[in-house]
């Protein structure tokens, strides 16, 4: 299956889209409550947080996936290191995982941030997504724990890439 891969509004990502795909990653898959939901995928404010880097098939046009850079100068940034660019909401609807669109979006936000000039990239994942885990050191990722937090309850573990590696 073929993706293209662009800015939310080059391929026209409605407000109602984003919802039902953060809705589904996150709220059906047990990730987050409906409660917390409603306040951090507030979708203007998602749309916030950074560069929104969305995938749409390219068989059908179909919302398939979507990931935040979020630069250091965001007030949105976890992290706030001035040297270092943020991933944040990596996402793939249901019916599209296993083709690899994860690891598209996460690569084409690499290119993006080594053009920006960032030298290096954090992550926060939730301890549980055992998934995205794996997808972040096939990618170079490795483990920060110092960087790690717990958010309502939830803990998040913290990755980190050099963009010269």
């Amino acid at each position: 299956m073929e993706f293209n891969i662009d800015i939310a509004e080059n391929l026209k990502i409605s407000d109602a889209e984003l919802s039902e795909l953060l809705s589904q990653v996150y709220v059906d898959a047990g990730f987050v409550t409906p409660e917390i939901a409603k306040s951090v995928f507030e979708v203007s404010a998602v749309r916030k947080r950074g560069k929104l880097l969305c995938a749409r098939s390219k068989n059908n046009y179909d919302f398939a996936g979507m990931l935040i850079i979020v630069y250091p100068e965001s007030k949105e940034a976890r992290f706030q290191q001035f040297d270092a660019a943020e991933l944040h909401l990596l996402g793939v609807k249901n019916k599209f995982q296993g083709y690899g669109l994860g690891k598209s979006l996460v690569s084409k936000s690499l290119e993006d941030i080594y053009q920006a000039g960032y030298p290096r990239i954090l992550l926060a994942t939730q301890k549980e997504m055992h998934a995205a885990h794996h997808l972040y050191k096939s990618l170079g990722f490795y483990r920060k724990k110092s960087l790690d937090f717990k958010r309502n309850e939830t803990i998040f573990i913290a990755y980190e890439k050099l963009t010269n590696s």
